[in-house]
């Protein structure tokens, strides 16, 4: 049967087919034209003016989904003052900003989709005692579960929950962001 296949497959089919492969099972090798690649960082300062227009508004809408999710209170003044007084950690943050659409880049249907976040640097905080691994699965994990459908004829399902990381658990201690 597998020989039947090859006669029949052109060499793109043959490279696309062992690109699909090696990406499922988690080899770094895949080719540009399959596939999203991990996001590159862009660095704000060093980007174009036409790249940071786009980053600005990235940024504005990152913002107002802290807002909207009532995640974040600019704190000021007296009550700033008092918390640093209680003993309250102030941890660092940046903005990562990134091209979801830069797997794209140089095809003609090519457009930026600029993304920011604003993200604390947890490795400046004194964890001690905080719960601090992700509830997230091994790519391997993945791969089982759908060599297993697939087996089985289970039909997989995903989902994607909006803005998760603002839907989780409130947490129980107070977080200051500089």
């Amino acid at each position: 049967h597998f020989e039947r296949q090859r006669a029949n497959e052109t060499p793109t089919d043959l490279d696309e087919a062992t690109a699909l492969f090696a990406s499922f099972m988690g080899l770094e090798e895949e080719p540009e034209s399959l596939g999203k690649k991990v996001l590159k960082s862009i660095d704000y300062n060093t980007a174009p003016p036409e790249v940071q227009e786009g980053l600005q508004g990235a940024m504005v809408k990152e913002w107002g989904k802290f807002e909207q999710f009532g995640a974040a209170i600019p704190i000021v003044g007296e009550l700033k003052d008092q918390l640093l007084a209680e003993g309250h950690q102030v941890i660092p943050s940046k903005w990562v900003h990134t091209d979801k659409a830069e797997f794209k880049k140089g095809r003609p249907d090519y457009a930026p989709e600029w993304k920011s976040r604003l993200v604390s640097c947890g490795n400046f905080e004194v964890s001690e005692g905080l719960r601090s691994d992700s509830p997230t699965a091994e790519v391997d994990v993945h791969h089982v579960m759908a060599c297993w459908c697939s087996c089985k004829g289970v039909t997989m399902h995903s989902a994607d929950i909006t803005n998760a990381y603002f839907q989780g658990k409130a947490l129980d201690r107070i977080v200051l962001m500089s």
